[in-house]
């Protein structure tokens, strides 16, 4: 039986579910003896086939505080919050010869920028908890989350073309005729639903949902939870064509120019065509679960440990 270390700190975390998703799938595996821990410190890394740095343990500075990590043991990280010590983070990477994923449509910019390999990946979701509920649509149209101001971030978080783009779109879609749900803001408290039983609710309560990439190019995990929602996803356009093989317009979402020139032509177009809709969501479910699911992750994670 192979023997697995998987840090997360945040393995228990009740309002960001995507920390605890791996660490549960892994668990389901009958094959492996899993130990669950919130810091490598406290291990022998040689006693393991595989490492795995959890979401937690890639977040703020779990990474920096760690040099040469000893070991001839594969260790898999997550590129994550790249907005604090992005720099230490990549270093740490790179002399340790970690297996990176990411989730980032920018992730040829820094395989190039760094000279590494970097694993495209999305966030995990649980589809016994984000399903289509086929609950009546109140709303044309939604929007949550940060407004991602760019003065909060550094300059390269976000490409010159993306600089407040949640706030552009808000001020868009004020004057337009139709029903929206919009909770944005830039302080944290206010930019979320608690309740994760009415978030679900809305996303199902809607016909379309904005989601746009957030700092460094990450497609956050409210991407995946309106994909298995069977709400329609409006997305801004990405400059690099990482992930293509999901997100195509008028195939499996609807992608709208960062400058918004086609933003409510978009709108009125599929408000028209709603059968055109349903295709369009039961394809990007479809691929999404074939390519995606937490199982396909976990699978291709457990795959190198030879």
């Amino acid at each position: 039986m192979k023997k697995i270390l998987y840090i997360e700190p945040r393995q228990n975390d009740k309002k960001y579910l995507y920390y605890t998703y791996i660490g549960k799938e892994l668990m389901k595996n009958k094959t492996i003896n899993l130990i669950i821990g919130d810091d490598l410190d406290k291990y022998q890394l040689n006693d393991f086939q595989l490492i795995i740095l959890g979401y937690g343990a890639c977040a703020n500075n779990f990474c920096t505080n760690k040099k040469i990590l000893n070991t001839k043991t594969p260790i898999i990280a997550f590129l994550f919050k790249l907005g604090v010590n992005k720099e230490q983070k990549f270093n740490f990477f790179k002399k340790n010869n970690i297996i990176i994923f990411g989730q980032q449509y920018r992730i040829p910019e820094f395989e190039q920028k760094y000279k590494i390999s970097i694993n495209k990946t999305l966030y995990p979701f649980n589809n016994n908890l984000f399903y289509n509920q086929n609950l009546q649509k109140i709303y044309d149209i939604s929007i949550t989350g940060a407004k991602h101001d760019s003065k909060h971030y550094i300059q390269e978080a976000f490409l010159k073309e993306e600089h407040n783009l949640r706030e552009r779109i808000i001020n868009k879609l004020k004057p337009l005729n139709i029903k929206t749900f919009i909770n944005c803001s830039d302080i944290n408290k206010e930019a979320y639903i608690e309740n994760i039983n009415e978030y679900i609710k809305i996303i199902n309560q809607s016909k379309f949902w904005i989601c746009v990439s957030a700092d460094h190019g990450d497609l956050t995990p409210r991407f995946c939870e309106i994909i298995c929602c069977k709400t329609l996803i409006f997305c801004n356009e990405h400059k690099y064509s990482t992930f293509n093989d999901i997100f195509i317009d008028g195939e499996t979402c609807v992608i709208f120019k960062n400058d918004l020139s086609d933003f409510e032509n978009k709108i009125n177009f599929y408000l028209k065509n709603p059968n055109k809709c349903k295709e369009i969501v039961d394809k990007m479910y479809e691929i999404y679960n074939k390519n995606y699911s937490i199982d396909k992750i976990v699978k291709k994670m457990l795959s190198l440990i030879n």
